[in-house]
Protein backbone atom coordinates (compact mmCIF):
# COMPACT_ATOMS: atom_id res chain seq x y z
CA UNK A 1 0.00 0.00 0.00
CA UNK A 2 2.56 2.39 1.00
CA UNK A 3 4.73 2.39 -2.50
CA UNK A 4 1.25 2.47 -4.54
CA UNK A 5 -0.17 5.03 -3.34
CA UNK A 6 -0.08 8.78 -3.76
CA UNK A 7 -1.68 9.76 -0.48
CA UNK A 8 -3.78 8.17 2.24
CA UNK A 9 -7.37 9.08 3.64
CA UNK A 10 -8.46 7.20 6.67
CA UNK A 11 -12.25 7.09 6.99
CA UNK A 12 -14.19 5.43 9.47
CA UNK A 13 -13.09 1.58 10.25
CA UNK A 14 -12.16 -0.84 12.94
CA UNK A 15 -8.54 -2.00 14.26
CA UNK A 16 -7.95 -2.69 10.75
CA UNK A 17 -8.30 0.61 9.69
CA UNK A 18 -6.33 1.97 12.85
CA UNK A 19 -3.58 -0.54 12.20
CA UNK A 20 -3.06 0.68 8.79
CA UNK A 21 -3.27 4.63 10.04
CA UNK A 22 -0.71 3.93 12.42
CA UNK A 23 2.06 1.65 10.62
CA UNK A 24 1.51 4.77 7.79
CA UNK A 25 2.15 7.31 10.45
CA UNK A 26 4.88 5.54 11.82
CA UNK A 27 6.54 5.04 8.22
CA UNK A 28 5.57 9.35 7.71
CA UNK A 29 7.65 9.61 11.37
CA UNK A 30 10.87 7.98 10.73
CA UNK A 31 10.68 9.49 7.01
CA UNK A 32 10.08 6.31 4.84
CA UNK A 33 7.77 8.52 2.56
CA UNK A 34 6.42 12.06 2.43
CA UNK A 35 2.82 11.08 1.15
CA UNK A 36 0.06 13.13 2.55
CA UNK A 37 -2.40 11.61 5.60
CA UNK A 38 -5.63 12.77 5.71
CA UNK A 39 -8.51 11.78 8.40
CA UNK A 40 -12.00 11.71 7.53
CA UNK A 41 -13.57 12.79 11.16
CA UNK A 42 -17.00 11.76 10.16
CA UNK A 43 -19.37 12.47 13.40
CA UNK A 44 -16.29 12.89 15.79
CA UNK A 45 -15.40 9.17 15.28
CA UNK A 46 -11.77 10.08 15.32
CA UNK A 47 -11.89 12.83 18.05
CA UNK A 48 -11.10 10.43 21.43
CA UNK A 49 -7.75 9.43 18.82
CA UNK A 50 -7.20 12.68 18.43
CA UNK A 51 -7.36 13.17 22.18
CA UNK A 52 -5.43 10.40 22.72
CA UNK A 53 -2.54 10.93 20.48
CA UNK A 54 -2.08 14.50 21.98
CA UNK A 55 -2.43 13.42 25.37
CA UNK A 56 0.66 11.18 24.16
CA UNK A 57 2.36 14.32 23.47
CA UNK A 58 1.15 15.93 26.69
CA UNK A 59 2.59 12.82 28.89
CA UNK A 60 5.97 12.95 26.57
CA UNK A 61 5.88 9.95 24.92
CA UNK A 62 5.33 11.63 21.46
CA UNK A 63 6.81 14.48 20.21
CA UNK A 64 4.67 17.02 19.17
CA UNK A 65 5.95 17.49 15.47
CA UNK A 66 3.94 13.66 15.03
CA UNK A 67 0.79 15.60 15.53
CA UNK A 68 1.72 17.47 12.10
CA UNK A 69 2.04 14.57 10.29
CA UNK A 70 -1.54 14.03 9.16
CA UNK A 71 -4.15 16.01 8.85
CA UNK A 72 -7.90 15.77 10.39
CA UNK A 73 -11.29 17.29 8.76
CA UNK A 74 -14.70 16.22 9.31
CA UNK A 75 -15.34 17.96 5.65
CA UNK A 76 -14.81 16.24 2.98
CA UNK A 77 -13.51 18.86 0.55
CA UNK A 78 -11.30 20.18 2.69
CA UNK A 79 -9.47 17.07 3.01
CA UNK A 80 -9.21 16.89 -0.57
CA UNK A 81 -7.77 20.19 -0.70
CA UNK A 82 -5.09 19.31 2.03
CA UNK A 83 -4.22 16.17 -0.15
CA UNK A 84 -4.47 18.49 -3.91
CA UNK A 85 -2.20 21.42 -2.44
CA UNK A 86 0.01 18.86 0.08
CA UNK A 87 3.89 19.82 -0.17
CA UNK A 88 6.54 17.57 1.41
CA UNK A 89 9.21 20.57 1.66
CA UNK A 90 11.06 19.50 5.04
CA UNK A 91 10.48 23.81 5.37
CA UNK A 92 6.64 23.78 5.12
CA UNK A 93 5.54 22.28 8.07
CA UNK A 94 1.85 21.49 7.44
CA UNK A 95 0.05 21.96 11.18
CA UNK A 96 -2.92 19.13 11.87
CA UNK A 97 -6.63 21.05 11.96
CA UNK A 98 -8.63 19.20 14.43
CA UNK A 99 -12.24 20.61 13.56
Amino acid sequence: MEEKSDAFIVTVGGIGTFEEFFEILTLRSLDRHKKPIAILNTNGYYDHLVQFLQNGVKENFLKKENLDLFFVSDNEKEILSYIENFSDDEDKITKTRFV
